[in-house]
């Protein structure tokens, strides 16, 4: 979540985002067998290094699937946001390799 220009996860700061500028958000989640109760999360600001922040808790421990993913604001005024270059890529599970 992005609350007031900074990337929060469970009411924590991670960072502040840069206006106007493109940032890279890497998402790793384990599914089905191989989910593990939490994800990680690797953000590359412009001209600077990823910051890895890993092993977040999810907000249940028993989501072992990706079923829907949305974008959505609640801002109260005009707001934009831009998304490109999106992918999911599901990696095989060990009895599909």
């Amino acid at each position: 979540m992005v609350v007031d220009g900074k990337v929060q996860v469970e009411g924590e700061d991670l960072l502040r985002l840069p206006t106007g500028q493109w940032v890279h958000f890497d998402v790793v989640a384990g599914l089905g067998s191989r989910a593990t109760g939490t994800w990680d999360l690797t953000i590359t600001l412009p001209n600077a290094p990823p910051r890895r922040f890993r092993e977040l808790e999810c907000r249940s421990k028993e989501w072992k699937r990706l079923d829907w993913l949305g974008f959505s604001s609640t801002a109260s005024d005009k707001r934009v946001f831009y998304l490109d270059n999106m992918e999911i890529i599901p990696e095989l599970s060990e009895t599909q390799e």
